[in-house]
């Protein structure tokens, strides 16, 4: 078991690998905080200064299409992330959502908030396998880094209708995540 002198954080607002991701670092690390896993609606008011916090984000297509690609457990998944966010229940299919045209999700909200954190490490989805060198370099699990699962191409991407009536919701929203592959502030 890995040590370092403070606790890490995994955070994201859903849909893009935090599971994954979290299940490996569980592995390392016995201070891993067991809450992190939850999409928060707001970051930890109180960080050490030897905490590490990594924020997970994809593009917000690929994360709505995962919320709803869970089949039976979605409308379980979709409640649980909108009362961790402390939104309004979203109770639409996937047409129904792109048609009223808004990020009722709560995606860029959640974003934002984490992003304007100090002591954390933004990670983009679509770059975490490419980037894991530095990501590992930072949670001290540089040693074990070959053991980080494989990248599976995502399912819900082949779903091109919902994806492209998404895109058109999250124009802007993509703008400002399509420039970042990792960031460490």
């Amino acid at each position: 078991m890995k040590t370092i002198n403070g606790k890490i954080y995994i955070f994201s607002a859903g849909g893009c690998g935090t599971r994954i991701f979290y299940d490996w670092v569980k592995k390392y690390y016995n201070r891993i905080n067991n809450q992190s896993r939850v999409h928060h609606d707001i970051p930890p008011k109180k960080l050490g200064v030897n905490d590490r916090v990594i924020y997970l984000f994809g593009t917000p297509e690929d994360s709505i299409l995962s919320f709803y690609k869970k089949d039976a457990d979605a409308g379980k998944f979709i409640k649980e992330h909108c009362q961790n966010l402390k939104i309004p229940f979203v109770n639409l299919n996937i047409d129904d959502y792109i048609e009223k045209g808004d990020d009722l999700f709560g995606l860029r909200f959640h974003f934002n908030k984490y992003n304007s954190l100090n002591n954390i490490m933004l990670v983009n989805y679509n770059y975490l396998w490419e980037n894991l060198d530095v990501i590992c370099d930072y949670l001290n699990l540089s040693e074990v880094k070959s053991t980080f699962p494989t990248k599976k191409e995502r399912r819900d991407i082949k779903i091109q209708h919902d994806k492209k009536g998404l895109s058109a919701i999250y124009v802007d929203f993509n703008k400002i995540i399509d420039k970042i592959k990792i960031i460490k502030k």
